[in-house]
């Protein structure tokens, strides 16, 4: 059994602004800036499943995909982006073992320079939560597929960020348990 949060509404839980051909994208929508009068313009709204709770994104390097973290549905969400901003749904693939018994909620995702591979935190309570899900990108279609569950080292992974000039190695804040963790794919 999984449990799962609620909210009471949908509210924004972050912001990703981006060089990439497509508009940035806060959780739900697409935006247009315009760098001289600083307007931003709704372009898309994207409409969630409700109560999934889409909270990070990570932009593919090469490839018009944005990849979403659903903190409370505990699921990354793949979302083609058109060159309009329209934003259309791809893929949804769970960041949990397919027999998580327990509490969990995902907190961060990252994707690697190269584009290969995506990775998304899962904090909380039972086998399997506490944990790193590591994803491989296909490189055609921007498509998951989850090749790997690996314990964060330590509690309650909050943070999470890849290290830079390093051969797949990723640096996990825990939380609750106050140390940084190296992993390396």
């Amino acid at each position: 059994m999984h449990t799962t949060y609620t909210q009471a509404r949908a509210c924004t839980h972050a912001f990703l602004p981006t060089n990439a051909p497509h508009p940035p994208f806060t959780h739900g929508c697409s935006y247009h800036l315009d760098a001289e009068t600083r307007a931003i313009t709704e372009v898309f709204r994207h409409e969630a499943k409700p109560g999934s709770g889409p909270r990070h994104t990570a932009v593919h390097p090469a490839l018009s995909k944005i990849y979403v973290l659903h903190e409370m549905g505990s699921f990354v969400g793949v979302l083609d982006v058109a060159e309009d901003g329209a934003l259309t749904p791809q893929q949804a693939v769970s960041s949990l073992p397919a027999n998580f018994n327990g509490t969990t909620k995902a907190a961060e995702i990252v994707i690697t320079g190269d584009g290969k591979f995506l990775l998304a935190s899962n904090r909380g309570f039972g086998q399997g939560s506490n944990s790193v899900a590591v994803f491989a990108v296909d490189a055609a279609t921007g498509d998951i597929e989850l090749v790997q569950i690996t314990s964060a080292g330590g509690e309650f992974p909050r943070g999470m960020e890849i290290i830079p000039d390093s051969h797949y190695s990723v640096m996990v804040e825990g939380q609750s348990s106050g140390n940084l963790a190296v992993l390396t794919l």
